[in-house]
């Protein structure tokens, strides 16, 4: 894991568009326990692809726990800016794709936090309320960094780069939304349609 240390405050970054697609993969594991949280990185935006990790866990985990574990599992690359109030991502890089931009003032990338399920210390006074989860079965874009966000048995963290709207260069805004997990009932069902097909056409041959 490479570190900057830095103890500025971080600029709050807003986007305001839709997604790139990416080929998801399969990545590996880390961990173990009882509990399963994944973690998408989806390097989409650069023309990349998107990998999904799992992280196996017992007790109370935040999403920076995850991507630690992963990084020091195996060959995914965690870049982070260590700040007096946190920990902020700043990027990654695995199977031959890079991307460790922080926030560019000149370009307006960064890395955006998706997540699905578990909760977020809105308040950040270290706790977790009934107010603060956030299972809705579908992607919010994180109002914590990873370090505030408790993990929940089947719940997804994603990360995609995007454009604020803060930027020297103009560039236009984007909210991109990492690629999804597919679900294995749903993959399981895809297989059976296409086992079914396949043998109907050796049948009628």
């Amino acid at each position: 894991m490479k570190i900057a240390r830095f103890t500025l405050l971080a600029v709050a970054l807003f986007a305001v568009t839709r997604p790139a697609s990416a080929v998801t993969h399969v990545g590996y594991a880390a961990g173990s326990g009882a509990n399963l949280s994944q973690v998408v990185i989806d390097f989409g935006f650069a023309g990349g692809d998107a990998y999904v990790f799992d992280y196996h866990y017992d007790g109370d985990k935040t999403g920076l726990d995850m991507l630690m574990a992963l990084d020091a599992a195996g060959s995914l690359e965690l870049f982070v800016d260590v700040f007096t109030f946190g920990t902020s991502v700043r990027g990654f890089a695995y199977d031959g794709n890079t991307a460790n931009t922080g926030f560019n003032s000149e370009t307006g990338q960064f890395w955006s936090y998706h997540v699905d399920g578990g909760s977020q210390d809105l308040d950040f006074d270290g706790s977790f309320t009934l107010e603060e989860v956030t299972a809705s079965g579908a992607y919010l874009e994180a109002s914590v960094g990873a370090g505030g966000r408790l993990l929940s048995n089947g719940s997804i963290d994603g990360y995609i780069e995007n454009i604020s709207s803060f930027n020297s260069l103009g560039n236009p805004a984007s909210s991109n939304t990492p690629a999804s997990v597919p679900e294995p009932t749903s993959l399981a069902l895809l297989g059976g349609v296409l086992w079914v097909t396949l043998r109907r056409r050796r049948a009628q041959a």
